[in-house]
C-alpha cells in the first residue's frame, strides 16, 4: 500500500459548530426512538380518524388511549429538550477554562496529532472507533455519543478534504463516508 499524504488541519469551532455536530450525534444515536414516535404519532392519528366514525370500534378507543400520552407528551418534550440539551453542552465545551475551539490536526497513515492550547496527543487511528462524515463535518468517534468534530471548512481545498477521506478509508475500523 502506498503511503498517504499527511493532511494538516488547523480548526477554530463555533458554538454553532459544536450545536450542529451535536445534533448531529444525537439524531444519529437516537434515531430509532425518533422512528419510534413518528410510528406512534401515525398510529395515533389513524386510531383518531376510526374514533371519528359512528360507532368507533374499540380497539381504536383501546389504540387512543394508550398512545395519546405518547404524542402529546412525548414529542414535544423530544421535539425540545434534544435541540435544548445539545446546545447546553455544546455552550458549556466552549466556555469551559483551556476548552477553546482552536485546534491543529495532522493526519497521517502513522496516526493522528493533535494540539491545542491545553494538551498535545498522539493516536492512533484504532482509538477511533468510527469516522463518520455529515453535509458540513467529519465526526472522529472515540466512544458512542463522543465524536472529535473536523469542519470541512478548515480544510485548505477540496483536494485536502478527498486525502483525508483516503487515509480514513485506509486506517479507520469503521468509516461512513460521503465520498
Amino acid at each position: 500500500m502506498d503511503p498517504q499524504p499527511a493532511v494538516e488541519v488547523d480548526i477554530d469551532l463555533t458554538l454553532l459548530d459544536l450545536f450542529r455536530a451535536g445534533l448531529s450525534i444525537m439524531i444519529y444515536y437516537l434515531r430509532f426512538l425518533i422512528c419510534g414516535f413518528v410510528l406512534i404519532f401515525c398510529v395515533s392519528v389513524t386510531s383518531l380518524i376510526f374514533t371519528m366514525s359512528d360507532p368507533p370500534p374499540r380497539i381504536a378507543e383501546t389504540i387512543e388511549s394508550w398512545t395519546l400520552p405518547v404524542v402529546v407528551g412525548g414529542i414535544p418534550a423530544l421535539i425540545v429538550l434534544v435541540p435544548l440539551v445539545t446546545f447546553i453542552r455544546s455552550w458549556r465545551v466552549l466556555k469551559a477554562e483551556g476548552m477553546d475551539g482552536r485546534r491543529h490536526y495532522t493526519f497521517s497513515d502513522e496516526g493522528i496529532v493533535l494540539q491545542s492550547r491545553m494538551a498535545n496527543a498522539n493516536v492512533k487511528w484504532e482509538a477511533y472507533m468510527k469516522v463518520r462524515e455529515t453535509r458540513r463535518y467529519f465526526l472522529l468517534y472515540a466512544a458512542p455519543g463522543f465524536a472529535n468534530v473536523v469542519p470541512k471548512r478548515c480544510f485548505n481545498n477540496q483536494t485536502g478534504i478527498v486525502a483525508f477521506r483516503s487515509l480514513t478509508r485506509a486506517h479507520a475500523r469503521e468509516f461512513k463516508l460521503r465520498g
